[in-house]
């Protein structure tokens, strides 16, 4: 997995989400070339034997120590897969990494054929007694593959980009309005649902990708329209913010179990927000929102909530059947909520 966009936008922060996000029983291993006591406070709160860092301090270790830093944490992160079920391997600060290889004279490996074999080494592996391990490596990059790049980095880019199974785009132009982390959704709007991805969840994803599309498209219609003094019609701009405030309504800070996540993505789909025009909704606005949404669907639907728990056991038609009668009971209670409820 690469987390890829300009320094700022939120990478490292959604690095630590993951972290958090992992199950019982997982090894975290996370590389950075920080100070520690910079790392201690981003950190806090991941302390313990499930998480190891390997670090090294760019205003006071050497450079052959800062080249380490990435090497002794894949080093690590293999040894752990001969223990646990499941290793994740965080690599930040790779640019850092990258001008540390360019200050040795002669660096061992260089830094794109280390970042491609990190990424490569991802996977599940067979080992002793048919035993099954899995390794996920997270490589985040503090560069904009689309921009100038200097030719250190434009290497490094070069030899990371065909090891990605996922790129996630992060936009500074998001990041600018506040949106953090700033996850580019318009950069997701291409390529194949994943072949392991559930029928509930590969439906929903190509609606939403559709969405997604009809969204980006009437924001760029508009775009053009107000330099040259085009007439906008309200109802462009109602719709425009209605996309927006769906967006915001997939953010969320903590991990969701499957049933959470199929309702937050129809209320995407299905739900008009006629409150967000003109305005980014706030933060706030949308965790009270998603709260009482789950809420209403958990409390009042027993059934349909179990259902949607056995997400990964639907086949086709009845993952289309639950997305209709999920799409059903989201519209019944459209009034019930100040977000979803037409202006008078």
């Amino acid at each position: 997995v690469g987390l890829v966009g300009a320094p700022g936008t939120g990478k490292s922060a959604a690095a630590r989400m993951l972290l958090r996000s992992q199950a019982a029983g997982t090894a975290c291993v996370y590389a950075a070339q920080k100070p520690l006591a910079q790392l201690r406070a981003r950190l806090g709160g991941l302390e313990g034997a499930a998480l190891t860092v390997v670090y090294a301090d760019p205003s006071r270790d050497p450079v052959g120590a800062r080249y380490l830093v990435p090497l002794l944490a894949m080093q690590l992160a293999e040894r752990l897969s001969s223990t646990h079920d499941h290793v994740l391997l965080v690599l930040d600060d790779l640019v850092a990494f990258t001008q540390a290889a360019a200050e040795l004279p002669v660096p061992p490996l260089g830094a794109p054929q280390v970042v491609a074999s990190a990424l490569d080494a991802a996977g599940s592996v067979a080992g002793d007694c048919g035993r099954e391990s899995a390794l996920t490596v997270v490589a985040i990059l503090d560069l904009e593959p689309e921009g100038e790049l200097v030719p250190t980095l434009r290497a490094l880019w070069r030899g990371a980009e065909p090891a990605l199974d996922v790129a996630l785009p992060f936009s500074a132009a998001l990041a600018s309005r506040g949106v953090l982390p700033a996850v580019d959704l318009d950069q997701l709007a291409c390529g194949f649902a994943p072949s392991y991805q559930p029928p509930l969840f590969r439906q929903l994803r190509a609606e939403l990708l559709r969405a997604l599309l009809r969204s980006r498209d009437l924001a760029a219609r508009l775009e053009l329209m107000r330099p040259l003094g085009l007439h906008v019609e309200p109802q462009d701009e109602e719709e425009l913010g209605s996309s927006h405030a769906a967006r915001a309504l997939l953010a969320h800070a903590e991990p969701r179990p499957a049933p959470e996540l199929a309702v937050l993505l129809v209320a995407a789909l299905v739900y008009h927000f006629p409150s967000a025009a003109g305005r980014p909704p706030a933060p706030s606005a949308v965790a009270a929102f998603q709260r009482a949404l789950l809420g209403t669907v958990r409390t009042g639907y027993p059934a349909l909530w179990e259902v949607l728990s056995g997400a990964h056991c639907l086949g086709e038609a009845e993952a289309s059947v639950a997305i209709r009668d999920l799409a059903e009971v989201l519209l019944a209670h459209r009034l019930d909520f100040g977000f979803t409820r037409p202006s008078l």
